[in-house]
């Protein structure tokens, strides 16, 4: 079933199509958020909003398709049910009401909560949710979000945005969300073409941002330039410029960098727009003309579908990854995957009990602590009926075997909500709650 606010969107979005801003959809579509634009429509597609994030594309669901991995599916009602379903057993969370004096660990997440953008915190030990804030200082236009870079130095949450009140886009600006506060700082960012950002990581062995941005037209001809920007005083420092004409034809959609700086990586489809030819796409951003190169000896596990969610974090400078591969068959769920380009796969970690990706759409949200050791995902368990669905929170110690993982159960409902970051554990020796909005 349709969420009620995308019931409201269709409606709000047929009274708009009258008027004087829509000259660049049909009639019947209107795309009127900054965060979105119109696609044509083609044989399978209608007119339709797309976010920015994603090209007009002729495969999943939509017809928006982000180069990062999988289809975007903002308000899907035709997901296909799995074969297995799991009934939601487990226990409530509680809401702890008083400070805790003790040490206590903790991670932060971003959900679009019903129409709120909320900064949540959650005590690990306990699964309760310990506090939640209202994220301010942050447009999402009551719309799913790009997922958040996460630094754990600053304990803060980033992303980059463009602005598209002008033509060309303009004042590329970095936005730090402090999850502790659910306060938002906007940033603009010194030294780029101000052109929309592709792709963005936050890579810790360096302590900096990284950003590759493109002219913004939907056609990918323009070529990608890459930068550095210092977290603390946003100045960027030009890379690499990277055409479209390369090994991967994406590469500034990339999904991380390597520990040194010197790499991108794009995991996912050589053509995005029809989902052909997955592999690993590497770019060398080391020199100020870039390289890129496709490449499809990833390895998968047995039973194991491609790397479809598009995770993928660097463990050295040899190609060596992490990253989630969706189990086949009745046994459904996740599996956490050390892979070696060109090498073999081996399994790090098994989440039984999260089970899939979102049943109506968006992201999972992941992130890897700075020693490599420690994986946090939000991931999703799917109930026996949509209304049951819930977000869960799965921790991995990949130090040393046997490796072990718990599940805590998020207290918000999966097919209501939308995932936009998770932050690794840290230990906190105060904190001050604030009740569920």
């Amino acid at each position: 079933m349709l969420k009620l606010r995308h019931f409201l969107e269709i409606i709000f979005l047929a009274i708009a199509s009258a008027q004087t801003n829509c000259t660049t959809c049909s009639v019947g579509v209107c795309c009127t958020i900054e965060t979105e634009f119109c696609c044509d429509a083609s044989v399978n597609y209608q007119f339709r909003c797309c976010p920015r994030w994603t090209l007009c594309c002729s495969v999943g669901s939509s017809g928006c398709c982000t180069p990062k991995g999988s289809p975007w599916d903002p308000s899907d009602s035709n997901v296909d049910v799995p074969s297995k379903e799991i009934a939601v057993t487990a226990k409530e969370n509680s809401i702890e009401s008083e400070p805790q004096d003790e040490a206590t660990t903790i991670v932060y997440a971003l959900f679009l909560e019903g129409t709120g953008f909320k900064a949540i915190t959650i005590n690990i030990a306990t699964g309760a949710i310990v506090a939640s804030f209202e994220v301010q200082g942050f447009n999402n236009y009551n719309e799913p979000t790009r997922v958040f870079s996460y630094d754990p130095n600053r304990q803060v949450f980033y992303t980059l945005q463009s602005n598209f009140s002008t033509n060309p886009e303009s004042n590329l600006t970095l936005y730090t969300i402090d999850p502790s506060t659910g306060k938002a700082k906007a940033t603009p960012v010194q030294g780029t073409n101000n052109f929309f950002p592709t792709g963005y990581y936050y890579q810790c062995s360096l302590d900096q941002i990284f950003v590759a941005t493109q002219s913004f037209d939907n056609q990918n001809t323009a070529p990608y330039t890459f930068y550095s920007i210092n977290p603390t005083t946003a100045v960027a420092t030009f890379l690499s410029t990277s055409p479209v004409s390369g090994g991967d034809p994406y590469s500034g959609w990339f999904h991380a960098i390597s520990l040194n700086g010197k790499t991108s990586y794009r995991l996912g489809y050589l053509d995005v727009l029809t989902h052909v030819g997955q592999g690993l796409g590497i770019c060398n951003i080391g020199t100020p003309t870039a390289t890129s190169s496709w490449n499809v000896q990833v390895p998968v596990l047995p039973n194991h579908q491609f790397y479809q969610t598009g995770s993928i974090f660097p463990l050295n400078t040899t190609n060596t990854f992490l990253s989630l591969s969706e189990r086949t068959g009745a046994q459904a769920g996740f599996d956490l995957v050390q892979w070696t380009l060109g090498g073999v796969a081996t399994l790090k970690e098994e989440f039984e009990i999260a089970e899939y990706t979102p049943r109506y759409g968006g992201y999972i949200a992941e992130s890897l602590s700075c020693d490599l050791n420690t994986y946090a995902g939000a991931l999703y368990l799917w109930g026996v009926y949509p209304y049951q669905d819930q977000w869960m929170l799965s921790i991995a110690n990949l130090t040393t075997g046997p490796y072990s993982s718990y599940n805590i159960r998020i207290g918000t409902l999966g097919q209501s909500d939308y995932v936009s970051g998770v932050g690794l554990p840290i230990t906190s020796t105060t904190r001050r709650v604030k009740k569920l909005q």
